[in-house]
């Protein structure tokens, strides 16, 4: 039986024992006032100690000791019912009364206990039937017969058991009902989430399509910034303009990264990283995120802390929960960030991060939805809804977990929890790869997209090198034999896609240095095998500095630190 039914079949067994406890009271309160009227005074004593009984029991299931109550009201039936007949000295019809404690404790407890109130009842309906008039003294089994007390005793005793029976089968039925309904709410329960599944499947593809189209627009922007530079002179309002323009590129590429993190479409180059190492170096960037007025605290126990994720996970991790701290303490307060190491047996060990802030606190009505997609508190003006989904799925996809304690006026803590990386990781972080003089390089650039197309061979051929381009892997295969050093192609391409080329081109000629550009991808799986080979990837959009490192498979230059003012 699940904990569901379990717990419904302990309500309606409380609300049973309420009900009976009260009615007993009005049976003996009405007993009490016949034997006030009748004058029976003698008898008041112990009406007033059953009313205490009865009350007691009905405070003890209120307070949810039902098995206590239960017991209680079904023994004080039995009890009150033969100590009545023998205490008047005629049993009369009163056995026929003995089955209400049976139906009373099949009300109120469960079916092991109504066998041992059936025994009492049983118990009783014999002493009935051993005891006869007083006046005429104990009864001999001779006279019992001629009075009728054993053929009363008999059909009392037959009443008993016939209501335990009863009893029993409608318990049964009761419980197959639970279990049916029971299931029925499972499967209503796995029906909506499958159809949540659907839908949030939908959402991802949508979102992933969108920012893959999105990424190709920031590319073409970012290149043109960034060659721009060399050409406007620093100080002047061109200048200005161009550095604003690359800030709303930073933004542009910081919420694409958030929908492919969310639709799981990103594709990302794990390695082995010091969390401690990598929060640190980001404490300036998360100083100018959260502003100068809130105090951040980096607190972390002694290392090392080695966890198997790219640095633009845990980036976005940090980033998103820093940010929604920064709004909710409105750009004032305190914001700590703590690391804490957990035993694990199964998995060697567990890194906690605490992020606490001072901020105003969330209902349970927030917290409730609070990882949901596209749900803010925010406004469509200031938030997307996206951050704390991000980090839920980024999270979740490291294999760890993100929790929230919260309430109104005091503050909140996410707490995210990361397995630490085994040994073994340590020997799969790829080494950098030989750099190539740029001028004895021929390049072949694959991309459907014609500005992202040009853009890059703009770049690669402003650092010295031959450059052809392609509109599709179907027409670099027809140029005929390759005559290049390096191809560099986009995942996404109609026809055959990147990564099917890449493979076919290493088929052809093992060692071809190829290089895979993409905004998105349908199956980040695909890339996996590739990836896992060391060929380099460069996610859209990117800085021309990379993919010209890339290009020449040198190691990817330190990026700069920007103050991207990521709305949650």
């Amino acid at each position: 039986m699940s904990s569901g039914i379990r717990q419904a079949e302990l309500l309606r067994r409380q609300r049973a024992v309420v009900g009976s406890a009260v009615a007993c009271l009005a049976v003996a309160l009405v007993f009490l006032l016949l034997t006030l009227v009748r004058g029976e005074y003698r008898v008041v004593p112990v009406l007033l100690g059953g009313l205490m009984v009865i009350a007691a029991a009905y405070v003890a299931g209120r307070r949810g000791h039902v098995s206590a109550a239960g017991y209680t009201l079904s023994l004080l039936v039995l009890v009150g019912v033969t100590a009545g007949a023998l205490a008047r000295g005629s049993t009369g019809y009163t056995p026929f009364f003995l089955p209400l404690g049976v139906v009373l404790a099949a009300a109120t407890l469960a079916p092991r206990d109504v066998f041992v109130v059936t025994v009492v009842a049983l118990l009783g309906d014999g002493a009935l039937a051993l005891w006869s008039n007083p006046d005429t003294g104990p009864a001999t089994l001779a006279n019992i017969f001629v009075e009728g007390a054993l053929v009363s005793a008999v059909v009392g005793g037959m009443a008993i058991l016939t209501s335990a029976s009863i009893v029993r089968l409608v318990d049964d039925l009761r419980r197959r009902d639970a279990v049916a309904r029971d299931a029925e709410n499972r499967s209503d329960l796995l029906a909506t989430e499958l159809e949540r599944a659907q839908r949030l499947e939908s959402l991802a593809r949508l979102a992933g399509g969108v920012a893959h189209d999105f990424n190709n627009l920031l590319t073409v922007m970012r290149g043109c910034a960034t060659l721009l530079e060399s050409e406007i002179t620093p100080g002047t309002q061109a200048a200005t303009d161009l550095r604003d323009l690359s800030e709303a590129v930073d933004r542009g590429a910081q919420l694409t990264r958030q929908l492919l993190s969310f639709s799981k479409r990103d594709v990302v180059q794990p390695a082995l990283h010091d969390l401690h190492g990598a929060i640190e170096g980001m404490r300036g960037l998360l100083q100018r995120l959260v502003g100068p007025d809130v105090r951040i605290t980096i607190d972390a126990a002694q290392g090392p802390w080695p966890v198997w994720a790219a640095l633009s996970q845990i980036e976005q991790v940090v980033m998103n929960l820093a940010v929604n701290a920064r709004d909710a303490m409105k750009g004032k307060g305190e914001l700590l960030l703590r690391l804490e190491r957990v035993a694990d047996h199964e998995r060697g060990g567990l890194a906690r991060l605490l992020v606490k802030d001072t901020g105003e606190g969330m209902s349970d009505e927030v917290k409730a939805r609070l990882f949901e997609p596209f749900f803010t508190t925010k406004g469509p003006q200031k938030g997307t809804g996206l951050g704390l989904a991000t980090v839920h799925v980024i999270v979740t996809r490291l294999g760890g977990r993100v929790q929230v304690e919260s309430s109104l006026g005091k503050g909140a803590t996410f707490t995210v929890t990361l397995p630490l990386a085994a040994a073994h990781h340590v020997a799969a972080v790829p080494a950098p790869g030989n750099g190539r003089a740029p001028a004895a390089l021929a390049v072949w650039v694959v991309d459907d997209e014609v500005a992202v197309r040009n853009q890059m061979a703009r770049i690669l051929g402003g650092a010295g090198m031959t450059v052809q381009t392609f509109s599709s892997a179907e027409a670099l295969l027809a140029a005929g034999e390759l005559v290049c050093d390096v191809v560099v192609t986009d995942v996404n391409l109609p026809g055959l896609s990147g990564v099917q080329l890449a493979e076919q081109l290493r088929a052809r000629r093992p060692g071809l240095h190829v290089v895979l550009v993409s905004g998105f991808t349908a199956d980040p799986s695909t890339t996996t095998r590739l990836l896992a080979e060391g060929v380099p990837f460069v996610a859209k959009p990117f800085q021309p500095a990379a993919l010209v490192a890339a290009a020449l498979g040198a190691p990817p230059p330190t990026a700069t630190e920007h103050a991207v003012s990521a709305r949650v």
